[in-house]
C-alpha cells in the first residue's frame, strides 16, 4: 500500500453549524447595527457587561459600537472608545458564548411581547432623532418667513408654495408649526414647518412593520388659527442636516390615523400619533423613517388659507432631539416581526 506524505493528504473542512444554516458573513459595521437591539439588552445585564468586557459605570448603556459604548448620564452622555475595534473582537473570540447570550436575549424579548399583548414573534423598537452633532438622523424646523420691508408679507398661496428661506438642526426646543399672520388683510408673514428623522435601520431587512407610533413632547400652543396638525412624510437632502429647500419636501399624505387639533396639543407632555396603513408603509426597517409635521391649512394647500386675523399666530411648539437627554425627545415606536433569517457570522 501507498503512504501518503502529509502534504498530500486530503484536507477536510468541516462548516460551522451557522454556516449550516445558511450563514453569510457580515461586515462588523452593518452587524453591530442589525444587531443594535439584543446587543443592547444584553450589554445592560451583568452578565453582558462581563462577556463583552464593558466597564460597568452604573449608568444604561444606549448604545454600542465596533469601537465604543455609549452611557446615558441624564444630562449628558458619557462615551467609552477605543481606537481600535474592541468590542467587534470580543464579539468574534467569544462568538459561541456571545452567540447564545444573544439568543437569551431575543428570547426574553418574545416573551415580553407576548405577555403585553403584542402578537407572538414581534417585538418593539424606540427610535429617537440624533442630538447635534447627527449621524444617522435629523431633526429641526423649516421656514418661510417675511418680516422685514425687504422680505414684505405674502398671500397665504405664495408663502405656502414659494421656496423656504430658514432651517436649524441644532435647536433644542421651539415651534414645531406656525402660521403667523402680518397686520395687512390677507397677507401672512410665517409659515414654519418640521421635520423629524428616525434612524430604524437596526430593525434588519427582512423584517415586516406591523404597527408604529410617533410621540412629540409638547412645550406651548397658540390656536389662532383653529388648526389641526398632520403627521406627513418628509425628505431633506440629507439625514444628518437641514437646509433651506427641505421646506418644500413635506408630504401631502396624512399618515396618522387621526390629526390633533392644536386645542388639544398637550403642552407639557407627549402627544402621540398612530400610524394608519401609509404611515406603517413609510417605515423603513432597514434604513431612515423620515416624517414631519404641518399645520391643516397648510396640509390642505395655497387654496385653503386659515381664516385671517391680524397679527396672531396659530401654532405648536415642542422639544426636539437636542434638549439634553432623551426624555422629551420626539420618539418612534415600532412593532415588527423578524423574518426567519440565517444567523450572521461577523468578519
Amino acid at each position: 500500500m501507498t503512504r501518503l506524505r502529509s502534504r498530500e493528504l486530503p484536507k477536510l473542512y468541516y462548516p460551522t453549524p451557522d454556516e449550516l444554516q445558511g450563514a453569510m458573513p457580515l461586515n462588523e459595521n452593518l452587524w453591530m447595527r442589525q444587531h443594535q437591539g439584543l446587543m443592547l439588552a444584553l450589554a445592560n445585564t451583568q452578565e453582558g457587561k462581563d462577556l463583552l468586557c464593558i466597564e460597568d459605570h452604573g449608568l444604561p448603556i444606549i448604545g454600542i459600537r465596533k469601537n465604543a459604548v455609549l452611557y446615558d448620564k441624564g444630562t449628558e452622555l458619557m462615551a467609552d472608545f477605543r481606537v481600535g475595534a474592541k468590542w467587534s473582537n470580543v464579539v468574534r473570540y467569544r462568538w459561541q458564548e456571545v452567540r447564545r447570550a444573544l439568543a437569551r436575549m431575543n428570547e426574553l424579548f418574545l416573551l415580553k411581547a407576548i405577555r403585553a399583548g403584542v402578537p407572538a414573534g414581534a417585538v418593539t423598537l424606540t427610535a429617537y432623532p440624533d442630538a447635534h452633532a447627527e449621524s444617522t438622523s435629523v431633526d429641526g424646523p423649516v421656514s418661510r418667513y417675511r418680516p422685514f420691508a425687504s422680505t414684505p408679507w405674502e398671500t397665504f398661496a405664495t408663502l405656502h408654495s414659494s421656496a423656504g428661506d430658514g432651517a436649524n438642526a441644532s435647536q433644542a426646543s421651539g415651534y414645531f408649526t406656525v402660521i403667523k399672520s402680518g397686520t395687512t388683510n390677507l397677507l401672512y408673514a410665517l409659515l414654519n414647518r418640521a421635520i423629524f428623522l428616525f434612524d430604524t435601520s437596526a430593525i434588519g431587512a427582512g423584517a415586516t412593520a406591523s404597527a408604529g407610533v410617533i410621540s412629540f413632547h409638547g412645550k406651548a400652543k397658540g390656536d389662532y388659527f383653529s388648526q389641526s396638525v398632520v403627521l406627513t412624510a418628509s425628505n431633506p437632502a440629507s439625514n444628518t442636516d437641514l437646509e433651506f429647500a427641505d421646506y418644500g419636501t413635506l408630504g401631502t399624505d396624512d399618515h396618522a390615523v387621526a390629526q390633533i387639533a392644536i386645542s388639544a396639543w398637550d403642552d407639557s407632555g407627549y402627544n402621540a400619533y398612530t400610524l394608519d396603513a401609509s404611515g406603517i408603509a413609510a417605515l423603513s426597517v432597514d434604513g431612515i423613517s423620515k416624517f414631519g409635521l404641518r399645520n391643516s391649512s397648510d396640509f390642505t394647500g395655497a387654496g385653503s388659507p386659515p381664516t385671517w386675523a391680524s397679527d396672531v399666530s396659530g401654532n405648536i411648539q415642542g422639544y426636539y432631539a437636542d434638549e439634553t437627554g432623551t426624555s422629551k425627545d420626539p420618539k418612534l415606536v415600532i412593532t415588527y416581526t423578524l423574518a426567519f433569517t440565517p444567523k450572521a457570522i461577523m468578519f
